[in-house]
């Protein structure tokens, strides 16, 4: 509501919920790029989808903002935000991909694949 973006939200109940600590970095990654679609992009619109699938939870987050250079980003981030880098870093620490599809005047879409395991109650 504060940037003024339309976000679309589509993401399926979860049986087993997948652990805390999972969660927590999916909804960091979204987060951060909701973030910089607003920030940095100028999105208006902005689509979440998540999705169990059969190599774990797919996230996936694209705007119609203004695009950017992948390569164009440098390997560590300034600043105080979580950035690109970090999201990298927390996709990282539990063994999943992300990838980024991004180019100037085509908006961004990043989606991640994490391995998907059940919260300690479930297992």
């Amino acid at each position: 509501q504060r940037f003024g973006l339309e976000v679309s939200v589509e993401a399926a109940e979860l049986v087993p919920r997948p652990a805390a600590e999972l969660e927590t970095v999916l909804f960091r990654i979204a987060q951060e790029a909701l973030t910089n679609a607003a920030k940095h992009a100028g999105a208006e619109r902005v689509t979440i989808e998540l999705v169990e699938e059969a190599d774990g939870l797919r996230l996936a987050v694209d705007d119609d903002g203004v695009g950017f250079d992948p390569a164009s980003v440098p390997s560590s981030d300034a600043g105080d935000g979580v950035g690109l880098r970090g999201m990298r870093d927390r996709v990282d620490l539990f063994g999943g991909t992300l990838d980024l599809d991004s180019a100037p005047g085509r908006g961004t879409s990043i989606q991640v694949i994490m391995p998907l395991f059940p919260a300690e109650g479930d297992r």
